[in-house]
């Protein structure tokens, strides 16, 4: 290990004990350090910029301040964001043409725009260095919170754990000690779906998840749960996990998974009907799109939802304007939007906020995918109960 190596193991160790105070607080001169560790100012100014990268540091109005987390009142740091504060929020997406984050975003821009407050969306696209890039530009724009809808690498979970501003992540749980969570219950969810293809006399179970969400999918935990609990299997070979690069789905793993499926099924049709949960609507639409494209040759073509049911998640629009129409697990999007931002403005006035998780509750809409009709019985149903956990 060099000599720049040591320095920077050293004080980022000391910092995230506190050795160099909370996190707001002002981090020793250049010349403090190089009075300290004995070193020249070249190989300060390097340190600096490696505790920079990994959002230990920061560098604003010609001072370095400690980053750890959220600063609070009375801190260097946030006085000098209190100086600089507008009445902006930042929202953070992956992929702002996903119909669902565009659906968080407007909802969002609605609540805001009512309490006099402003909306700056941008899209990463999945990107870790453009999505620091965006969270640095709203710190430097004044932003007084951030709204997180992306899902976090390791990497990225330790510089958003750093992140001054306040933090309230939407529809997935990144595991930030400094960030609330909103997002429905999807756990719940899962096991009404489990129920409902249970109940329709499905004999085989498929999942279709997202490779970026396969350690902590609560919609599969739940589903797999509930199905064991129902005396039904769902073997690791019934499970497709497909690439959600940049928030897109990989419309072409969801077509070679299904194609596999047909196949299959084509030979063993005691198997019918079969049973799809999809972790969201637009893997959904990929699938009975897979299923009705499918070339079947001489043999007898599988039908939705006579011998294949699929059941959504999100209650897009597009879940009715395919044909069949999609059975969706349905929320409201008003009710993530007037969470959240309850929970920014108490995480900026209240001195003992604690970031904790809440979830909205969601109602099964049961469409022609699975045997139901147009109408959407259950959608009357869903209400706005939130729960914090």
């Amino acid at each position: 290990m060099n000599r720049i190596d040591e320095m920077f193991h050293t004080v980022q160790n000391r910092i995230v004990s506190g050795e160099y105070g909370i996190s707001g607080s002002r981090f020793i001169t250049a010349r403090e350090f190089v009075k300290q560790f004995q070193c020249s100012s070249r190989d300060v100014m390097k340190v600096y910029e490696r505790l920079k990268s990994e959002g230990l540091l920061r560098s604003l109005g010609g001072s370095y301040y400690v980053c750890t987390g959220f600063c609070k009142a009375g801190t260097p740091l946030r006085k000098w964001m209190d100086r600089k504060q507008k009445p902006i929020l930042g929202v953070l997406v992956n992929n702002i043409n996903n119909p669902f984050f565009s659906s968080i975003a407007k909802s969002l821009q609605t609540v805001t725009s009512a309490h006099q407050m402003q909306l700056i969306i941008s899209d990463g696209g999945g990107v870790w260095q453009r999505e620091r890039e965006i969270m640095d530009m709203f710190l430097d724009l004044g932003c007084c919170g951030v709204f997180n809808c992306t899902s976090l690498s390791f990497r990225q979970q330790q510089y958003f754990s750093r992140y001054p501003l306040p933090i309230v992540t939407i529809a997935e749980d990144v595991n930030l000690a400094n960030a609330d969570v909103v997002l429905v219950d999807n756990f719940n969810a899962g096991k009404q779906v489990a129920n409902h293809l249970t109940a329709c006399g499905c004999r085989s179970f498929y999942y279709l998840g997202l490779d970026d969400c396969v350690d902590s999918d609560q919609r599969f935990e739940g589903y797999y749960r509930q199905l064991t609990e129902n005396g039904k299997d769902l073997p690791t070979e019934h499970i497709g996990i497909i690439s959600n690069a940049g928030g897109a789905v990989d419309a072409g793993g969801v077509k070679s998974f299904v194609s596999s499926l047909l196949q299959h099924l084509i030979r063993e049709r005691d198997n019918l009907p079969v049973g799809i949960f999809c972790h969201h609507d637009m893997l959904a639409v990929e699938a009975l799109r897979a299923v009705k494209y499918h070339v079947f040759g001489k043999q007898e073509r599988l039908t939705v939802p006579k011998d294949i049911m699929i059941v959504g998640f999100d209650d897009l629009p597009i879940t009715q304007a395919v044909s069949p129409t999609i059975t969706t697990m349905a929320y409201l999007y008003t009710d993530i939007a007037r969470m959240a931002f309850d929970i920014m403005t108490d995480y900026q006035k209240n001195a003992n906020h604690r970031p904790r998780q809440y979830k909205i509750l969601s109602s099964l809409v049961v469409r022609e995918s699975s045997g139901g009709n147009t109408h959407d019985s259950s959608s009357s149903d869903i209400g706005n109960a939130v729960m914090p956990s």
